[in-house]
């Protein structure tokens, strides 16, 4: 099993895209604890230091769920953030 780096896991952030849609992001399985088993559940199988983040969203969009470097809450830009979450629902629109 990979070794997990114990840094803030579960810190939320939020972001306003361009329509005014608030979106909520924390790390997946965040409300489960910090402990390394815990934070081993949220990372992205085979990827290294990636993890899988739930951004939700305010008014009448949909969740999305998006992956992204471990220290995503602290050094990903907000505008990063913004394309990484726009990227994924134009995927899941054109399923």
């Amino acid at each position: 099993m990979p070794t997990v780096s114990l840094h803030e896991v579960g810190m939320p952030r939020d972001v306003t895209d361009s329509d005014g849609i608030k979106w909520n992001c924390i790390q997946a399985f965040a409300g489960l604890g910090k402990d390394p088993e815990k934070t081993e559940a949220a990372r992205v199988e085979d990827s290294g230091n990636r993890f899988h983040v739930v951004c939700t969203p305010s008014g009448n969009a949909r969740s999305v769920r998006i992956e992204l470097p471990e220290d995503w809450e602290k050094s990903l830009s907000d505008e990063a953030l913004l394309s990484a979450i726009q990227k994924q629902r134009a995927q899941e629109d054109a399923k």
